[in-house]
């Protein structure tokens, strides 16, 4: 069983912010210097007035929509640079990545849910444990999946949260500084919506149901035919860590 890579190309993009304005500016009015909170008192009082609204409500943000994924994600209006990434361990991931700050998802699919699971469950962000700081299990929309936030170099924290649909595993992954911006990377990781997805208790249910069937099949043998052998259950590979240099 191949070991889960990380996100392939992964970079963070600081966006410097500068304030605009000046505090002491002034708006002129009838040939005099007028402060401009007075100025501004006498607009919003114009507005009320009126019968106006002194501001609007922002318009509202279309989220991304990927066909072939059966996903949406709220990249806040942005459009993401699309693109297929094969894994060295085999199998190919679709990615979906805005340029402008650390926001992306990726898709696969496995062979069936059972080795979806597996994977996600083998996954090993770092070796360094003491940088991982989030680690555990999650069930979103009816989909299982995982948690995970490490520390960076940077000081920065990598979130990447895999969701599971039947035998397809999604991650999403931001990139945020404690203490700063976690509400931004939070509205973002938790904008993916799975569309049309199997979540991965119904498909538990629907292999219990049909494991169940086929047991109770085989309870009853043909009269004068010998009864089967259990199947040699074949032990599962051990999990290989991530390279050193994950979850880059």
């Amino acid at each position: 069983m191949r070991t889960i890579r990380s996100f392939l190309g992964l970079s963070v993009v600081v966006l410097g912010l500068s304030a605009c304005g000046d505090k002491g500016s002034t708006t002129a009015g009838s040939g005099s210097a007028q402060p401009a909170k007075t100025q501004a008192a006498k607009s919003e009082a114009s507005s009320a007035a009126s019968g106006t609204a002194a501001t609007s409500a922002p318009a509202a943000v279309t989220p991304f929509a990927s066909k072939d994924g059966r996903y949406e994600v709220n990249f806040n209006g942005e459009t993401p640079q699309e693109s297929v990434k094969d894994d060295p361990n085999g199998g190919t991931w679709h990615e979906a990545k805005i340029a402008s700050g650390v926001a992306m998802v990726q898709y696969t699919d496995y062979a069936n849910h059972a080795t979806a699971v597996a994977e996600v469950k083998a996954f090993i962000p770092t070796r360094e444990t003491d940088k991982i700081k989030l680690d555990k299990p999650i069930t979103v929309g009816g989909f299982e999946g995982r948690d995970v936030e490490m520390m960076l170099g940077s000081g920065k924290i990598f979130w990447i949260r895999f969701l599971i649909s039947d035998k397809r595993v999604y991650k999403v992954a931001a990139v945020y500084t404690p203490d700063k911006n976690k509400p931004d990377a939070t509205a973002f990781v938790e904008s993916l919506k799975i569309l049309d997805g199997a979540p991965a208790a119904a498909g538990s249910a629907s292999a219990a149901t049909s494991a169940s069937a086929a047991t109770s099949a085989s309870a009853s043998p043909a009269a004068g035919a010998a009864p089967a052998s259990p199947a040699a259950k074949s032990p599962a590979p051990a999990a290989k860590p991530a390279p050193a240099d994950a979850p880059f």
